[in-house]
């Protein structure tokens, strides 16, 4: 099976060093701004913003209504009054920024290859720009996305989390549909992209353009390195793990979120639909989301957390379609309800404490098992779903 690679961008696929970068884009923008605001309040505000970004955890929440919601009351100004002046400085200005990046020509003739192989390939830049940002980047690498096929490019705009958490690399694969078999995160910086894949349970693999810090244990190399590296991999050592407790909270913080992307653009009728008569629609699956979460999930955690060592009967909820008519479901207001119960459940699972997670039960199939382990099944069946929504959705596409 053809591995699903995560490229970072910035020192990955371009030559950007953030240190270079980022002093030059704050110059550029408070000149750009400098009729409306002074530096003195803009830069503030933007780093409010930026840390308000990277603190989110509401997977119901963009990051660019995160950052809206801190930087526009900060400076008092109207959104809508200035967006043209934020849309001119990308238009003009930004493109002037150019100069202080360099074009990696390895990076286009590798990536052009990696496509032409079948290989799913996302950018997985860190989301704190809007997309106009990143896809100029991408052309300043040589990688535009009107010309190379990627499968999804993260911004701030679609995004809800931000690197390192382990939950920014959980929702691209979840709008990719939770993609079977090998998946490798190449990236340069060990805290934003190795960090979070190890914690993921995702194979991952340090670019170093050129500098001597080399960790001789971990796998990493110059970029142009990298396809040989892929290609002496045994496919069983790029799958990924996640069973961590950290993959098991960043699966299930972005099932919904997958589910909405995968979901986006389709008409109510076709998310009716099933494929075939013997497997559910989209409708459907989301309905079994909403009432597992409200029904099965939720119940048992609240009772292991308040009794010892509780009995746990199982369920069959796949029977619920039937019983409840979920066909008949309007499938936006189940998006709707389906988002207010995982936000119940991840409320109560971010509040546990590491001896909560070792608490016990006793289950009718699987005997004594912990509350992480409970979750694990609970993660493993999150993916399982946004697999068969994906996989549904393009049985049902037009040929």
């Amino acid at each position: 099976m053809t591995p699903t690679l995560l490229f970072d961008l910035d020192d990955t696929l371009l030559g950007n060093s953030m240190d270079v970068f980022i002093p030059a884009y704050l110059h550029a923008l408070t000149v750009a701004m400098s009729d409306r605001v002074s530096p003195e309040q803009l830069v503030p505000a933007l780093m409010a913003g930026v840390q308000a970004m990277n603190s989110n955890t509401d997977f119901r929440r963009t990051l660019k209504d995160v950052f809206d919601e801190v930087f526009y009351p900060w400076l008092g100004l109207d959104p809508v009054a200035i967006l043209p002046a934020i849309e001119d400085f990308y238009t003009r200005v930004f493109p002037s920024l150019k100069e202080h990046t360099r074009t990696l020509p390895v990076a286009r003739e590798m990536v052009s290859r990696l496509l032409s192989q079948g290989h799913t390939i996302a950018v997985s830049s860190n989301p704190l720009f809007p997309l106009t940002a990143i896809h100029q980047r991408l052309e300043w690498a040589g990688l535009s996305p009107d010309e190379f096929g990627f499968s999804a490019v993260t911004s701030m705009e679609i995004s809800h989390f931000t690197k390192p958490s382990p939950s920014y690399f959980a929702e691209v694969l979840a709008g990719l549909g939770w993609p079977e078999g090998p998946i490798v995160i190449i990236g340069d910086n060990p805290i934003n992209d190795i960090q979070p894949a190890t914690e993921l349970g995702v194979a991952s693999y340090r670019v170093n353009n050129g500098s001597a810090n080399r960790n001789p244990n971990a796998p990493g190399g110059l970029l142009e390195e990298f396809e040989p590296w892929l290609a002496a991999q045994q496919p069983d050592a790029l799958t990924p793990k996640l069973d961590s407790l950290a993959a098991v909270l960043a699966t299930m913080r972005t099932a919904h979120i997958g589910a909405s992307h995968l979901a986006a653009g389709q008409t109510p009728d076709t998310l009716s639909t099933r494929p075939a008569e013997e497997d559910w629609s989209v409708t459907e699956i989301l309905c079994h989301f909403r009432d597992v979460d409200r029904e099965v999930t939720i119940p048992r955690i609240d009772s292991i957390l308040q009794s010892e060592n509780p009995f746990i009967v199982a369920v069959n909820p796949d029977e619920w379609a039937g019983e409840r008519n979920y066909k008949d479901e309007d499938p936006a207001a189940v998006f709707d309800q389906w988002s207010e119960t995982r936000f119940e459940l991840m409320t109560r699972l971010d509040s546990l404490n590491p001896t909560d997670w070792d608490r016990t039960a006793r289950h009718t199939i699987f005997g004594p098992i912990t509350l992480l382990e409970l979750m694990r099944i609970s993660a493993r069946h999150d993916r399982l779903h946004i697999q068969q929504i994906h996989k549904s959705l393009a049985r049902l596409a037009p040929a």
